[in-house]
């Protein structure tokens, strides 16, 4: 059999080799910054829009850029290079973590510590255990304790915790004597260590749990009225939904009851409107708990710029705030929407809805994906194309895998190997 050189294959896949990065690598990443990492022979490089190699393919692992650095490895060991392609950090670390806030952690010898984006260590290698920085600190461990440190490296509290979040909203988490409490910036206790559990901040306002009780605190650590309540969900749009005895009502961040527990479940609130279920159907509750849409469905989904995704009878369709029926309630699927439009599933395949439930294209496809930079990608039979906003194929079905689309770039495989598709000469169709 005739072998075909790569320019030969490209011209009959039908490929613009001007524009277009023909298929020859075993693997690539999505474009970011101008660069996209591809693998050939077993080892990883960059390539820019060009198809130009601005690094050769030669090491085992190329992370994705960070701040504009990326750890690679090689020979087993991991280094940093910039977008230019230049070696910032020679190859010489275990372990690494992405940079954040222009710091990365670093290990070797067992023990973590932290480089700038020159490469300079600025805390020596002597932790267990570190996560990135948030709000100017990280967490780090030592002899089994946790802590933070700043910046610089200086401890804003000294390892002495069992277990410790991330700074979040001025203040952080942390376990001592099995109970929650938080810190603040300045490494001082902004609440006791005295609860059961501290939720994430919702609001203003985190849900803690404290001798079978639940309640509000406050950003300054104030502590609202303990509620009989078995728990209490995150605040949304000031309403929380509180749980007895296996029933859900309301409460508002004062703790005083809007809906009595009496539905099976409660979604968030959105925009006034939550998801509830009672006696095994699902429907719409208001602020006051009227039910502003009966409880009639199998499932509800809450509601997303003003349309929602309903099940009945084994059905979806699409209603707005006001319960009417935007889709009818006749597909066998509807994914979320992506620029204004949703694929829709009926006998079988796969077509567009737009945001007023008309149908853009009828159902054709096997398979299809979410709308980016106008284009979505779409399954027939076997092979994979391109479907512009007005539901035209842009790229016939002619692809084995298609991945992502980024800066203008479509990853394709053809005969077992990747390349790209350079999307502008479509967009200006």
């Amino acid at each position: 059999m005739k072998i075909l050189p790569p320019l030969a294959c490209a011209l009959l896949l039908g490929w613009a080799p001007a524009s277009d990065i023909p298929p020859r690598f075993e693997a690539v990443s999505p474009f970011d910054g101008g660069l996209a990492a591809v693998k050939l022979e077993n080892r990883w490089g960059l390539l820019d829009k060009t198809g130009r190699e601005m690094v050769l393919p030669r090491y085992e692992r190329v992370d994705a850029f960070q701040e504009g650095l990326a750890f690679v490895r090689f020979e087993g060991k991991l280094g940093v290079i910039d977008r230019t392609a230049r070696e910032v950090v020679a190859p010489r670390y275990d372990e690494a973590q992405g940079y954040s806030e222009g710091l990365a952690w670093v290990k070797r010898g067992g023990n973590w510590g932290l480089i700038d984006r020159s490469g300079k260590v600025v805390v020596s290698l002597q932790y267990e255990e570190a996560r990135p920085f948030r709000e100017g600190f990280a967490p780090v461990k030592a002899e089994g304790r946790w802590g933070f440190i700043d910046r610089a490296g200086k401890a804003l509290a000294a390892p002495r915790y069992e277990q410790v979040e991330a700074f979040s909203e001025g203040s952080a988490r942390v376990k001592h004597g099995g109970k929650w409490g938080l810190l603040d910036r300045s490494g001082k206790p902004l609440a006791a260590s005295r609860y059961d559990t501290i939720g994430p901040w919702a609001e203003g306002f985190a849900v803690v749990t404290r001798e079978g009780r639940c309640g509000f605190l406050d950003r300054t650590g104030k502590e609202g009225m303990l509620l009989a309540y078995d728990s209490l969900g995150e605040l949304h749009e000031g309403l929380s939904v509180a749980i007895l005895s296996g029933k859900c009502g309301v409460v508002d961040k004062g703790g005083q009851a809007v809906v009595a527990p009496r539905y099976e479940a409660i979604g968030a609130f959105q925009r006034g409107l939550a998801p509830a279920k009672l006696k095994g159907i699902w429907g719409y509750i208001d602020r006051s708990g009227r039910e502003a849409i009966p409880v009639q469905y199998d499932f509800v989904e809450a509601f997303v710029d003003g349309l929602a995704r309903v099940k009945l009878n084994g059905k979806i369709g699409l209603l707005d705030r006001s319960g009417k029926e935007i889709a009818a309630i006749r597909y066998e699927g509807i994914e979320a929407f992506s620029q204004n439009l949703a694929w829709a599933k009926l006998g079988g395949k796969w077509g567009l809805l737009d945001r007023l439930g008309r149908e853009i294209l009828a159902p054709k496809y096997d398979d299809a994906g979410p709308f980016t930079d106008g284009f979505a990608p779409v399954k027939a039979g076997d092979r994979w194309g391109l479907v512009d906003r007005s539901g035209l194929e842009a790229v016939a079905p002619r692809f084995e895998q298609v991945g992502a689309i980024r800066e203008g770039f479509l990853a394709v495989q053809a005969e077992g190997k990747w390349g790209f598709l350079d999307l502008a000469p479509l967009v200006k169709k």
